[in-house]
């Protein structure tokens, strides 16, 4: 039976934000920045574990400054369209630090297309199911390999004690997947024999 999902907790100052919201209240505690520019720091960092679209991150950042949890300013541009800055206002911190504090998380969304297509593999057969997990096992492992790679330049730097955390629980759920995929293929050929 489904678990069901409970209402994130309202803090008395603020009534709770989409999850994207804290997202970007985050990276905005490290700087001011465009939306360009918050798009290129969630997929250098955050991007590996929390994807939104990219064409939400504007109506994200108007949201933020509408509330006043983030400052917007114009800059002009000579060569190139006006942009926009947005920085982190002292509410939007505090907002982000109750979010932080509260310890109630939504449970993980489980929305994964290949489970879904492997459920439904006997109308397309042992060779094809085969194909699709060869395939994801390959691209399992070379996320591994990046992602190790980030861990060796996380490693021992106390700034980046935490994005480390997140990195070892990326390659321990990535080096899962490997292990599956490897089992499955073995079980599928086992089957065919």
């Amino acid at each position: 039976m489904p678990r069901r999902l409970r209402a994130p907790r309202k803090s008395p100052e603020t009534s709770a934000l989409p999850t994207t919201e804290y997202a970007v209240l985050g990276l905005l505690c490290e700087r001011e920045m465009s939306g360009y520019d918050i798009r290129r720091a969630l997929e250098a960092s955050v991007g590996y574990f929390w994807t939104p679209a990219k064409s939400h991150i504007y109506g994200v950042l108007a949201r933020l400054a509408d509330q006043g949890l983030a400052t917007r300013r114009e800059v002009e541009q000579e060569q190139r369209p006006d942009k926009q800055l947005y920085r982190i206002t002292k509410q939007g911190e505090d907002a982000l630090r109750a979010w932080l504090e509260n310890v109630d998380t939504e449970p993980d969304a489980s929305r994964h297309p290949i489970l879904l297509k492997i459920f439904f593999g006997r109308r397309a057969g042992p060779g094809q199911v085969a194909a699709l997990i060869e395939r994801r096992l390959r691209e399992e492992e070379a996320f591994v390999a990046e992602l190790e790679e980030i861990e060796r330049r996380l490693a021992g730097q106390e700034e980046h004690f935490y994005g480390y955390l997140t990195v070892q629980f990326g390659l321990a759920r990535a080096r899962a997947t490997v292990a599956w995929a490897r089992q499955a293929l073995g079980e599928l050929e086992r089957r065919s024999e």
